[in-house]
């Protein structure tokens, strides 16, 4: 049994006379954040992480607010670094040519105006420690990329202690 201090993901074998009946699947979320609901981690395409590097692209304030006004972690809205993409598309790095380059883009959307900055932060962290969880390929160093209200994001994440993968228990 992990320590109730040691939160992540963990799992145990149930058998009955050298016999394995099941086996239980456990995730212990250390530090949930109210804006967990509001946010969410998009990956730029579906293919596999492989050995590039994340690049985490953290919008500025109202950065997730569609041309209608909604602003919903369900429906974000991806163009907000648009000129920013194509042009770095152009780069050696992030070629095509290039096996898919060598990183794999990732954006952080949140909904402005709901949650402290704090709070967005450590939803940053819960939804880096479930993308490890899920692919542990992207269990490794990562870069960001922010903008105005996204920068104190990324600041105040970097004070958040990660709950999984090689960095668990340091901070961001």
């Amino acid at each position: 049994n992990p320590p109730a201090a040691n939160p992540g993901s963990w799992s145990t074998s149930v058998a009955w006379n050298g016999s394995p009946l099941f086996t239980l699947n456990f995730t212990i979320s250390g530090d949930p954040s109210p804006a967990d609901n509001d946010t969410k981690l998009v990956a730029d395409d579906s293919s596999a992480i492989g050995t590039r590097t994340p690049l985490i692209l953290i919008h500025g304030i109202h950065g997730n607010q569609q041309p209608n006004g909604t602003d919903t972690a369900a429906g974000p809205y991806p163009d907000y670094f648009k000129n920013l993409l194509a042009h770095w598309r152009q780069l050696p790095a992030f070629s095509s040519t290039n096996a898919g380059g060598e990183f794999k883009v990732y954006r952080f959307h949140y909904v402005s105006d709901r949650h402290s900055v704090s709070d967005i932060a450590r939803a940053l962290r819960n939804a880096l420690d479930a993308q490890i969880n899920a692919d542990k390929d992207f269990d490794k160093p990562f870069v960001i990329v922010a903008h105005s209200m996204g920068g104190l994001v990324a600041r105040s994440y970097l004070a958040q202690a990660h709950y999984s993968g090689t960095y668990a228990g340091h901070e961001g």
